[in-house]
């Protein structure tokens, strides 16, 4: 079936972006079968259109959805609802879709406003740091050391924490990314000034480790998250 316009509501008084909006309305009328596979979505233009947003947001937003394995796209060909194994692999790793369903239906049950209660949901995480972007953030450089290994399995088991690796000889500018959002860095003792010379670590705390197993090196590194 071919579709040239969806049930879509954009609200700009919500703290999401417009194209976050346009993406999780599509996966929930993937879900709830109202886009079926093999379904043609509206053409970029016409959804923007639609909606007044910019063609380059639903690009992207279609572009998001073919990578989650939802839609297949292609050039001149639009954009399409993906195979139905495809989809039931999504939704079976995506508990999220199924909680919010229940979690929406108990809502209304109980008489309460559902875009209220979805808000005060945001707030709460923002207030008490439930989501990533609160969450201590350590970056291992160069880490093929069997210590490197010990400390970076031990951080993952043992917190919260959002642990990424990189090398030294991906691009500078990816680099120097993943360095501007980490909190902690830490990479072998040897490299320790190469590190600093390569790339701009200032106000950034860096820890340079040795073959040793050291659990109170460990516990410094923890301490607070």
């Amino acid at each position: 079936m071919k579709h040239s316009t969806l049930p879509l509501k954009i609200d700009t008084n919500l703290p999401l972006s417009v194209s976050t909006q346009i993406k999780n309305q599509i996966k929930v009328l993937i879900a709830k079968n109202f886009l079926n596979s093999g379904d043609f979505l509206p053409s970029t233009n016409q959804l923007a259109q639609c909606l007044s947003v910019n063609k380059n947001t639903i690009q992207s937003t279609y572009s998001q959805l073919k990578d989650d394995g939802l839609l297949i796209t292609g050039k001149g060909k639009g954009a399409q609802v993906a195979d139905s194994q495809q989809i039931e692999a999504y939704l079976k790793d995506d508990n999220y879709l199924s909680l919010i369903q229940n979690i929406v239906e108990e809502v209304v049950n109980a008489g309460y406003n559902v875009e209220d209660t979805l808000l005060s949901g945001i707030a709460y995480n923002q207030l008490f740091a439930f989501s990533d972007s609160n969450k201590k953030r350590f970056l291992f450089i160069e880490c093929k050391q069997s210590a490197c290994q010990f400390y970076l399995d031990e951080i993952k088991v043992n917190t919260d924490a959002v642990v990424n690796t990189i090398d030294l000889d991906e691009p500078k500018d990816k680099l120097q990314t993943a360095i501007k959002q980490a909190d902690m860095i830490i990479t072998q003792n040897d490299l320790l000034d190469r590190v600093r010379s390569e790339v701009d670590i200032t106000n950034k705390k860096a820890i340079g480790i040795t073959s040793t197993k050291d659990i109170s090196l460990l516990f410094e590194m923890i301490q607070g998250n």
